[in-house]
């Protein structure tokens, strides 16, 4: 084989490894991403009711699950977390009103994706 097609090929199974890696990356954390609110909305009746089943225990969930709930971003997400790790954890959901930032109207919009378990 001649030097020349030694390097096509070099180069062709470097650019099909560049590909496949940028393809397995997105889909690994594809699921990861938030939704963005446009997205939120348009989701049908059925992964609503779906979403609502799957509540997240906020005794218990990280700062990326959290950010999962509508109206709670990175930086709400961080101050439910510090909340909780001052306040040995919650014992009811209502004491998020007691976080800066979270007020009756937020809170009526997250109350029914949470949970709060005390059991441990």
């Amino acid at each position: 084989m001649q030097e020349k097609e030694k390097i096509i090929i070099l180069l062709s199974i470097l650019i099909i490894s560049v590909f496949t890696a940028v393809s397995f990356h997105k889909k690994l954390y594809q699921e990861e991403l938030p939704l963005t609110r446009e997205e939120s909305l348009k989701s049908t009746h059925a992964q609503q009711v779906i979403a609502a089943k799957k509540r997240i225990d906020i005794n218990k969930a990280g700062r990326y699950t959290l950010t999962k709930l509508p109206g709670i971003g990175p930086k709400f997400a961080e101050r439910i977390i510090d909340y909780r790790n001052r306040n040995n954890g919650f014992t009811s959901k209502e004491q998020l009103l007691d976080i800066k930032g979270i007020g009756i109207k937020k809170y009526e919009a997250i109350k029914d994706r949470i949970k709060v378990d005390v059991s441990e």
